[in-house]
């Protein structure tokens, strides 16, 4: 018969008895406290059976739920052991189970903050913090609910867990084992998502998925040990990116994949392993990235950062600030990034390597910072390495610019690329040489040559003087020759077994007299009536 007299907005309640005490009557002071040190099954009933008669008597929406040894709370929304709907805020710290269960907080319109701290043991389903999502229609929506988790552990974050109208979501050393696919979705109305100093073993593809919000904040934690491809995906921000003090052990491809922040900012955080095109953020502002520590970055792995064309078209090209960042294992084109949409600064990089004269060729190179618009960026000024130090003292590092000149000068780069130069040079002028003297030899070739047929009717000698002898020979080929030197041992009349009408050719067979200019008539005159022609060799 107590419970309609509390009128205290406050209201806590704590037994030291057994369960059957009668302390309850006794309240008389308007802060009421109830804990219990019994067993936790006996403080599970006790606790839940006081707050089944506490709560349709409380008249103030504020209700705070704190144990020291209960052995589990369930929030849930229907059933005796409801949260009331008057409910405007809800906190629960100090249990060592929580459960919430799905559709936890329908119906509660007037819910504004859900806080749960300290509790070893949180069990989340699908659709716990789905709030108000019917409400999302309306002309003017509501404020949505602000939900803060802070120094617990779960073993999973289910898909669908936030969902609806949820204005702030801020988990604050939180250990997860498995974020789920879509365990952040269908947001609407989000002003700030804020991870601090959380650990999460394991994110799933699309963990967060496409949603608006005004802030993204991941401070502090280990995100991952992979963190897969597309796990952060289109999430519209439309303020600011910060990711400090977080250890990624590996970002794959397009692990982050951000749109229209109005800036960019990672500092302070250690990555393992940096695939190319990791970070995908469209940023409409500069992109910062300070005091990070890579330990391997893959070609491109910051290609991924851009700009709208449109903005940059409006605006100039955005800044891009590499600043005292730590470098250990690289590739070509590692530092390479988009040129149409930013200016890029490079400051205190450092390779965590030792200065060699070798070294600084194959870095520069590598490390070249060469956009897509063919402006380069000269890596010497910016970029240090560590000189060689004795065991025990600490380790210094020296610009690029100044090891070179102090130790290498002109004696490595410069020197290849003059070298280079003279031979390509030699090169072209032995081409060049080789060309001349084969178009000079064909020319004087041509010029020695004379391509003819014999017909049958050629005199072998005009007006007396022997002229130069045409032959043509087996081959085809057309020779002259400058002295008339014809032996012929033998010769022998046509006879009809040599002739072939089918072929329509002669064999000549060589005659046992010599044979003069003059006597080469008489072949003529034979050879006239077949009114072909024939080739004759001479010796």
């Amino acid at each position: 018969m107590l419970y309609p007299a509390l009128a205290h907005p406050t209201h806590a309640i704590s037994s030291t008895g057994t369960p059957n005490t009668l302390v309850y009557p006794a309240l008389a002071h308007p802060t009421h406290a109830i804990a219990s040190t019994g067993t936790p099954n006996t403080c599970y009933s006790q606790h839940w059976h006081t707050q089944h008669m506490l709560y349709p008597a409380l008249a103030h929406p504020t209700h705070d739920i704190s144990s020291t040894g209960m052995s589990e709370v369930v929030l849930r929304s229907t059933g005796t052991l409801r949260i009331p709907t008057t409910t405007t805020s809800l906190r629960v710290e100090n249990c060592t189970t929580v459960r919430v269960e799905k559709e936890a907080l329908k119906g509660l319109s007037s819910l504004r903050q859900l806080e749960l701290a300290h509790i070893p043991i949180l069990v989340l389903e699908s659709y716990s913090f789905q709030w108000n999502e019917s409400t999302i229609l309306e002309g003017v929506p509501p404020r949505g609910i602000e939900v803060r988790i802070t120094n617990c552990s779960m073993t999973a974050v289910p898909s669908y867990t936030f969902k609806g109208r949820i204005e702030s979501i801020v988990l604050t050393s939180v250990k997860i084992l498995t974020v789920e696919t879509f365990a952040l979705a269908s947001l609407h109305g989000t002003e700030r998502v804020h991870l601090t100093g959380c650990e999460v073993e394991t994110f799933q593809a699309q963990a967060f998925k496409k949603f608006s919000v005004q802030y993204l904040l991941l401070e502090g934690g280990r995100l991952g040990g992979t963190l897969p491809s597309r796990t952060i995906v289109d999430l519209e921000v439309h303020r600011e990116v910060l990711i400090r003090g977080v250890t990624f052990p590996k970002l794959r491809s397009s692990a982050l994949m951000l749109h229209s922040p109005l800036s960019f900012r990672m500092q302070d955080c250690r990555v393992g392993h940096m695939e190319g095109e990791a970070l995908k953020v469209v940023a409409r502002g500069p992109v910062i990235l300070q005091n990070n520590e890579f330990e391997s970055l893959d070609a491109g792995a910051f290609l991924g950062l851009s700009s709208p064309l449109g903005f940059v078209a409006r605006h100039g090209r955005q800044e891009f600030i590499f600043e005292n960042n730590t470098v250990h294992n690289f590739v070509n084109r590692s530092l390479i990034v988009d040129g149409e949409c930013f200016a890029p600064r490079f400051y205190r990089v450092y390779v965590k390597h030792t200065c060699s004269c070798e070294g600084l060729d194959t870095w520069d190179f590598q490390l070249t910072v060469k956009p897509s618009d063919g402006r380069r960026t000269d890596i010497l000024g910016g970029f240090w390495c560590r000189q060689e130090s004795r065991p025990g003292l600490e380790t210094r590092f020296i610009r690029f610019q100044e090891y070179s000149g102090y130790h290498c000068g002109y004696t490595t780069r410069n020197l290849y690329v003059f070298i280079g130069v003279i031979v390509a040079s030699l090169i072209g002028l032995l081409a060049l040489a080789m060309l001349i003297i084969f178009l000079w030899r064909r020319r004087a070739s041509h010029k020695d040559k004379e391509w003819i047929n014999i017909p049958a009717g050629d005199d072998v000698n005009k007006g007396g003087v022997a002229p130069r002898i045409k032959m043509v020979v087996p081959d085809g080929r057309t020779y002259k020759e400058t002295e008339l030197h014809v032996i012929v041992e033998r010769a022998e009349p046509i006879k009809d077994q040599n002739y072939s009408p089918e072929g329509g050719s002669f064999i000549l067979q060589p005659l046992p007299y010599r044979v003069t200019p003059d006597k080469a008539q008489i072949w003529k005159a034979d050879l006239i009536d077949s009114g072909t022609f024939c080739r004759l060799s001479w010796h």
